[in-house]
């Protein structure tokens, strides 16, 4: 997808500067959006096409920015078939995506674009929302979740490690936590994370509006059974393959500790993700204060309200 960046690239060229002044430390803002939150906990942002407002959702486990294709024909936009090899991804659904549609004039609050490109998907996305703001993106950036005030801050990418945290001054509210990035073909940042004092590794995904561990996984590390204190069936109750939620206490990012964490226990059959690790969604991160630095394959968490 990061041929997809091409324009992109070429509009934010100026985040290259801060390899010129490596000693000041200051961060630079590209954007500042508001977040608006659905019924369901989902996340999005405002843009525009041409002067006609868009709502896209930010997902940090989605490879390529992408508009629905209902978004795309109101917008009078022609998609076109992928050609180049090893473009286009599965969505989590499973549609496969082949066709994308350039765009002259995309704003994102300050930040402009003539040569936009976005993928087209045919499903449907939840009432209101135009597409996603991906990797290919997000990537380019420091991103910072502001779930406090409400605000999505896109700062230019710098290299002074260890000093991107602006919204507080005491340092042992601030867990430090590095990250891996795979960067294949669904690229996704990965954290430790601990659950009730157990090492898991957590996906980070800010389009989920819920966060999921896998029932067997989730079993067998915490010494439970379907029968076990505590343990709640969910949904349909004539469900061959139920789902089921457990009174965790505590999940801890580095020191930083959420309490009751809602994590809902999903069959591997029922799963769309890596079924070994943890699915952290919005209902668990709008607890936090948290700023990727893709650059530095760090993230940087406090409590939402740390000041």
């Amino acid at each position: 997808m990061r041929r997809f960046l091409a324009a992109f690239a070429v509009m934010f060229a100026a985040a290259g500067a801060y390899a010129h002044a490596e000693e000041d430390c200051r961060l630079q803002l590209a954007a500042s959006l508001p977040m608006t939150m659905d019924r369901t906990g989902r996340m999005s942002i405002p843009a525009a096409v041409g002067g006609h407002p868009l709502q896209l959702m930010i997902d940090t486990r989605t490879p390529g920015s992408v508009l629905t294709r209902s978004a795309a024909d109101a917008l009078g936009l022609r998609p076109h078939l992928v050609t180049a090899p090893g473009i286009g991804f599965r969505m989590y659904g499973g549609e496969r995506l082949v066709r994308f549609v350039r765009v002259k004039d995309f704003a994102l609050g300050e930040m402009k674009d003539s040569k936009a490109q976005f993928l087209v998907m045919t499903n449907p996305l939840p009432p209101g929302i135009d597409g996603l703001i991906g990797w290919d993106f997000l990537s380019q950036f420091d991103v910072d979740f502001d779930f406090a005030n409400a605000k999505l801050n896109f700062f230019m990418p710098h290299r002074c490690e260890g000093r991107a945290v602006y919204w507080t001054q005491n340092e042992s509210a601030i867990a430090k936590i590095p990250f891996e990035l795979n960067e294949q073909e669904n690229p996704h940042i990965v954290i430790p994370v601990e659950i009730d004092g157990h090492g898991v590794k957590a996906i980070v995904d800010t389009s989920a509006s819920r966060s999921a561990l896998d029932l067997g996984i989730a079993l067998d590390t915490f010494g439970l059974d379907t029968a076990s204190a505590g343990m709640r069936r969910i949904g349909n109750p004539s469900d061959p393959a139920p789902s089921y939620r457990y009174p965790f206490r505590t999940l801890t990012f580095e020191g930083v500790t959420v309490s009751n964490p809602d994590i809902v226990l999903v069959p591997v059959e029922k799963s769309h993700f890596d079924s070994r690790r943890l699915l952290l969604g919005i209902g668990i991160l709008r607890q936090l204060h948290f700023y990727i630095a893709y650059q530095e394959r760090n993230i940087y968490v406090t409590a939402a309200g740390a000041h």
